[in-house]
């Protein structure tokens, strides 16, 4: 790995507008975006992701064969940072939608609409992420 593929991996942010697709998880989602539009390897995206590479492998070809096309990427005020992700406390859905709601201050609402998902299971998510911070807080 060179010290410009180090250098992108810290500054790695994911526009929300990737996830305006109804085909893919989040995960995929974020492994398709940067191994398509950030040309990164399994490897570095791994390591982004503080995942293991056959995950990642495993997870783009799963991607692929859903969603074919590229992703759209439009310019969006909103970008979650990578090391948000890399954190395993939480699954990726639930820290995203933690970020978007206490971070960006998006209503339930919104970031339904933004994740292409039902407002009811953005407000589990959310839920059952503060309720895994609490329990952790508290252990």
């Amino acid at each position: 790995m060179n010290e410009n593929e180090s250098a992108r991996e810290i500054e790695q942010h994911f526009p929300v507008s990737i996830f305006f697709n109804e085909k893919l998880s989040a995960l995929e989602t974020i492994t398709k975006f940067l191994k398509e539009e950030k040309n990164l390897k399994y490897s570095s995206i791994a390591k982004i992701l503080n995942r293991n590479e056959r995950t990642i492998w495993c997870t783009y070809a799963k991607a692929k064969t859903k969603m074919a096309e590229r992703l759209e990427s439009t310019l969006h005020d909103i970008s979650i940072p990578a090391s948000r992700i890399s954190k395993r406390e939480l699954s990726i859905l639930e820290t995203i939608t933690e970020y978007l709601k206490d971070e960006s201050n998006l209503s339930f609402g919104k970031i339904a609409s933004i994740m292409r998902r039902d407002y009811r299971t953005i407000w589990t998510v959310y839920s059952r992420a503060k309720k895994k911070r609490r329990l952790h807080v508290n252990n």
